[in-house]
């Protein structure tokens, strides 16, 4: 008797280690489910009618000499003070000199990174605007570092060059930027074909 006992102790112990395990591993699964569509909680930023939430992978494309308006909301509360600013990248560092000083684009110091003053971002009731400068890459490093830039290591021109950071309540967006920086102005009176 007492083995059919101690047989049927065994079997109740892999049943019960099989159900934890399953218990588990359907914890795990939901938890990385709602990690994963975690897209639609939280801080977000709206342009061109698209919701950005969190760190965003998508990559922005925007063009010199033009004025966008972006909406900071949430889903889950009021967002009324939020701040906004215009980083360098760090994934499209490179290195140049100013003078006898040697800088990387993307420094550990985020004081240097910071390119927020050159893209005249004004806050609005519903979010904020952002005006990209009619300048290239070049020439925004110049303003920001206040003297003539030799580019020591080329910027890869496939990848973003800042990132757009929205930060309310504890919570920051963060969009990759790539600068459309060729412009071609026409004159309509005088072009001729």
């Amino acid at each position: 008797m007492s083995k059919a006992k101690g047989a049927k102790s065994v079997w109740e112990r892999i049943v019960t280690v099989i159900l934890a395990a399953l218990l588990v591993l359907t914890a795990a699964g939901g938890v990385v489910y709602l990690i994963l569509s975690g897209q639609s909680a939280g801080l977000y930023v709206e342009y061109g009618g698209k919701r950005y939430y969190g760190n965003g992978t998508d990559v922005l494309t925007l063009r010199a000499g033009k004025e966008y308006e972006f909406a900071v909301g949430s889903d889950e509360s009021e967002t009324t003070d939020h701040s906004v600013s215009v980083q360098s990248n760090s994934a499209n560092n490179f290195s140049f000199a100013v003078g006898d000083e040697y800088w990387n684009f993307y420094d550990t110091d985020s004081e240097k990174n910071d390119y927020t003053s050159l893209f005249g971002i004004e806050k609005t009731e519903s979010g904020f605007t952002l005006s990209v400068p009619r300048k290239g890459l070049k020439e925004l490093v110049e303003e920001r570092f206040g003297g003539e830039v030799k580019f020591l290591s080329e910027p890869d021109a496939e990848a973003a060059t800042f990132v757009l950071c929205v930060t309310c309540g504890g919570e920051t967006v963060t969009l990759p930027l790539a600068l459309d920086l060729y412009w071609l102005d026409l004159d309509p009176p005088y072009v001729v074909f």
